[in-house]
């Protein structure tokens, strides 16, 4: 790795946290809490999934999205269910779930070794928060870059910027690492810092874009930056 890298840019869903069992989770506390057919988590997830894609865009932002997916949600199924009480008691059950990807905090113990940490994450804030401080993993951050406190997303250019601004580093003093290749890796490659697509566990995702460093496993991510 070239020895100007200072600090790694580390996204958290999917990098390190594993977001799909805490999701997992707090949707069936939701839907148990509330009586709605764990059947219906299918549909809720696509109404999230729509309202994620907007964010990125650049089409709401995410304040917006709390109650929208909700919203969307029960407008589809004919819920009668209050889409803001659903959308905070969903954010608290989720800041509580916290759970790491296998061999995540062996990782973030030797890169802390190396390089300063700096958190780049899309997200609500006390959701991202919270499942930090549940996995203890928050110690390894100097800074924590979160989309809703900074009011711009990965992909965005303005995202990267101010994430620059807040750990005083210059581009090539930098590395994003992260597991998507339309918000962590296109956001690194528009803001012209380089970028490490780490999928951990996931294989047959396609090829990375040209001048993209690729890794499926923490020990490839590993053997990749300390050199």
């Amino acid at each position: 790795m070239d020895s100007k890298i200072k600090t790694v840019m580390l996204d958290a869903d999917m990098t390190f946290l594993d977001f799909p069992l805490s999701e997992e989770r707090a949707l069936d506390r939701l839907f148990d809490t509330y009586g709605i057919p764990r059947t219906l988590i299918g549909s809720y997830l696509e109404c999230n999934r729509q309202c994620w894609a907007e964010l990125e865009e650049g089409l709401i932002d995410n304040n917006t999205l709390k109650e929208r997916r909700f919203r969307l949600f029960v407008d589809k199924e004919g819920l009668d269910q209050d889409p803001a009480r659903l959308s905070q008691d969903y954010i608290d059950f989720l800041a509580s779930e916290g759970h790491l990807i296998e061999g995540a905090w062996d990782f973030l113990e030797k890169l802390k070794a190396h390089f300063e940490l700096v958190l780049v994450t899309n997200g609500i804030a006390s959701v991202q928060r919270g499942r930090l401080e549940s996995t203890g993993t928050i110690r390894f951050f100097k800074h924590l870059v979160i989309s809703e406190e900074v009011g711009a997303p990965k992909p965005q250019t303005a995202f990267f910027d101010r994430a620059l601004e807040i750990c005083g580093r210059t581009k090539d003093e930098c590395i994003v690492v992260g597991d998507s290749l339309t918000s962590d890796i296109k956001g690194a490659l528009d803001s012209g810092i380089k970028a490490l697509w780490l999928h951990p566990g996931r294989k047959d995702l396609g090829k990375a874009p040209d001048g993209v460093m690729e890794a499926s496993s923490y020990k490839e991510a590993l053997d990749i930056l300390i050199q």
